[in-house]
């Protein structure tokens, strides 16, 4: 009889003989059904080894609670799931079902990943978005936000909410985006950017773009498997240790856990508790403090912290100048919580704006404007082309109007240079 690391290792083989059946198109060639089937084996075989670890680690280091494991090829799996994902583009069957088990087996798989790996899974999945077809998008940035980011530690609104918790000046990085990035990308940013920092927008200005719309990402609901009504009960902490995301919900970590079944838990094993942010349900232009006294209410940062959004529904929290001061001007000592929040780009005609954010930010306005250059550019194009055919003005005329609802999305790329401009004018006079 085989041992469970040879029938592991054998299972491996079956999947990189599926991989080259579909890529050299030998027969019979699998459906992404086939594939799905056979990772199955996998996130089980995960699952009973995370159930049959010593549930009472403490805080080990990551080295020490890989010790824990069976000697299984951790590492081999992860290389040929990474071979996989090339793999449901080139399928006509089952695309949906080979992406959705990919995603969950590397899900099962983190817990045995070394830290090099991790560092660069959430950049491996990320890349998924450009070759994926549509229908899985929803579920690469599910897991991106619910799994792989947070558990690594690391065009959604929902996944920058995420990045935000994580990382200040999110805002560079759009910055970056729109100035450097390929059109396609340019709108989602220019967006996000101005729904996140609505101070950017002038008072009263009003945009014809029909791009992307914000709505609200759902709440994470508690995954405790004795929870009652969880589907009514937001997860306010996340569970990272293994064994207890195996007993208490029956899946890899993390695992989201609602305010009644954290408690529960919280007085063994706190340490494995991380706090999890609502959404934002609304961007608010005014300070959120309660009692806030500022004869300037206009809200400047946001801050991610526990210790401030615990005050706010835990929902992330919006401050004026004043309180942003007073809440977060005596972070000092080893116990205190180092506050993680996200500023206002600086005005560009002070000593505020660095020269990094200084290039960045005119960059970007360059390339919004750019926009509305193209599309004249265009329209110039298309009228010189009627006059060498000897098409008269009166016959096929060539308003603005004509031109501009001819291609829809033509006409809202060009509305992106108004976002250029009302960058620029708030910015110099912020």
């Amino acid at each position: 009889m085989s041992t469970k690391a040879e029938q592991f290792a054998s299972k491996i083989r079956y999947l990189q003989e599926y991989h080259n059946r579909v890529l050299h198109n030998i027969y019979p060639v699998p459906s992404g059904t086939d594939i799905a089937n056979t990772l199955k084996y996998f996130s089980q075989t995960l699952l009973s080894v995370l159930r049959d670890a010593p549930s009472e680690r403490g805080l080990q280091s990551r080295d020490a609670h890989l010790s824990d494991y069976p000697s299984l090829d951790y590492q081999g799996l992860y290389v040929t799931l990474v071979t996989l994902l090339d793999l449901v583009p080139l399928l006509q069957h089952g695309q949906h079902d080979l992406g959705q088990s990919i995603f969950y087996t590397t899900t099962c798989l983190l817990p045995f990943l070394s830290d090099d790996i991790l560092s660069t899974l959430p950049y491996t999945m990320i890349s998924t978005l450009a070759t994926f077809p549509p229908f899985l998008h929803k579920d690469i940035i599910e897991y991106l936000s619910t799994s792989f980011l947070p558990m690594a530690i690391l065009y959604h609104c929902q996944l920058l909410e995420c990045l935000m918790k994580y990382k200040q000046e999110v805002w560079k990085d759009l910055l970056y985006v729109i100035a450097y990035g390929p059109s396609q990308v340019k709108p989602p940013a220019v967006q996000m950017l101005f729904h996140y920092w609505p101070n950017l927008k002038p008072p009263g200005a009003i945009s014809e773009y029909r791009g992307l719309q914000y709505t609200a990402w759902n709440p994470i609901h508690c995954q405790h498997i004795e929870c009652h009504n969880a589907i009514n009960k937001p997860a306010v902490k996340m569970c990272i240790d293994p064994s207890l995301s195996v007993a208490l919900g029956d899946k890899p970590p993390p695992l989201y856990l609602c305010e009644e079944c954290s408690q529960r838990i919280a007085g063994d094993h706190s340490e494995w508790l991380i706090d999890v942010l609502l959404p934002q349900a609304e961007i608010s232009a005014i300070c959120q403090k309660k009692n806030c006294s500022s004869h300037v209410r206009r809200a400047v940062v946001t801050c991610f912290s526990a210790g401030c959004c615990g005050r706010h529904g835990n929902r992330p929290v919006r401050y004026c100048k004043r309180c942003h001061s007073n809440h977060h001007s005596n972070e000092v000592g080893a116990a205190s919580e180092t506050h993680l929040y996200q500023t206002s780009p600086p005005p560009i005609n002070t000593r505020e704006c660095g020269a990094e954010e200084l290039v960045c930010a005119v960059e970007a306005v360059i390339s919004l404007l750019k926009e509305a250059e193209f599309h004249a550019e265009q329209r110039e194009h298309e009228l010189n082309r009627r006059r060498q055919l000897g098409l008269s003005s009166s016959h096929h005329s060539l308003d603005n109007a004509d031109f501009d609802n001819k291609d829809d999305d033509k006409h809202d790329q060009r509305l992106l240079s108004q976002f250029g401009i009302w960058f620029l004018v708030r910015k110099e006079v912020n």
